[in-house]
């Protein structure tokens, strides 16, 4: 017993170390903590459609941030508790609802049902079953572009997570959001204009071919806020023009031949398993 406590308050002075190192890191460099980024590269259809940038918010949901951040990286490797690679790379968007959000983030069964969080042990030493529990955040989910914790209920928080299309107030105090989409929110709006099943699957493959962090003093040290995008003008048709391009060039040559093979592919391809990850559509749906 007393070999397993001195495990848990090691686990704890690591996890407290490593967050000091990185404020200390973001300080020499003269950038903000809140000004952190990570990226996602998508592929729609198999083919290229560009990156998405996100900002962390640490102030808010630090726990988020960094298990967002391992996540993005793979600096965890290879899970011990589901042998799965413990990174966004080649999972899948297994969810798109139109007007409200895209789902993502199962590393484990990649179609929604599953998910496992990169934070071994919570900063009381507690080892963790694969989730880790809500923070307080100030965040609302008042605009597209908000990323966001998915869960099966309170603090059941693992690696899936969301990003709204639309302000989704319901969710508030419900899901955790811990950062927002800075550039490449017109590839997430995108998404939306492919067709997906009655359960919200893609009937066309969106995939995160690469993630990672960007570097500190890559990152703005202007006044973020200031140069925020217009979201609401990025619900428009004009914001979408510069990847409408891309995704369409990505569908057709697929689209023809898919069409003659669609009516016998529904009837043998599984729909996926509604998850109690999905996050609630209104206020009215139960969790």
């Amino acid at each position: 017993l007393q070999f397993l406590y001195f495990i848990e308050v090691m686990s704890i002075h690591q996890w407290k170390n490593e967050e000091i190192k990185r404020r200390k890191l973001a300080k020499e460099e003269g950038v903000p903590v809140d000004q952190e980024r990570v990226y996602f590269n998508f592929s729609i259809g198999g083919s290229d459609v560009g990156r998405v940038v996100m900002r962390l918010h640490w102030e808010e949901a630090p726990e988020c941030c960094l298990n967002f951040k391992k996540l993005c990286t793979g600096e965890e490797g290879v899970s011990r508790q589901s042998g799965c690679k413990l990174c966004f790379v080649d999972t899948p968007i297994h969810r798109v609802e139109k007007n409200f959000i895209v789902q993502g983030g199962d590393v484990v069964h990649r179609n929604g049902t599953g998910g496992e969080c990169a934070l071994q042990y919570n900063p009381r030493g507690k080892a963790r079953q694969g989730c880790f529990d809500d923070e307080a955040s100030s965040i609302k989910h008042d605009r597209p572009g908000r990323v966001s914790m998915a869960n099966r209920g309170p603090n059941t928080n693992n690696s899936q997570f969301f990003i709204t299309v639309a302000p989704s107030p319901h969710l508030d105090g419900k899901n955790t959001c811990f950062a927002t989409i800075e550039s490449g929110l017109e590839i997430i709006l995108a998404m939306t204009r492919i067709d997906v099943s009655e359960n919200g699957e893609p009937t066309t493959t969106i995939f995160v071919t690469e993630c990672g962090q960007l570097p500190l003093t890559e990152a703005t040290t202007t006044d973020v806020e200031a140069k925020e995008m217009d979201y609401q003008a990025a619900e428009k048709d004009q914001l979408l023009e510069g990847v409408r391009d891309s995704v369409t060039a990505a569908l057709k040559p697929k689209q023809e031949s898919a069409e003659s093979q669609t009516e016998n592919k529904q009837k043998k391809k599984k729909k996926r398993k509604k998850s109690k990850f999905d996050v609630d559509l209104d206020d009215s749906d139960s969790s």
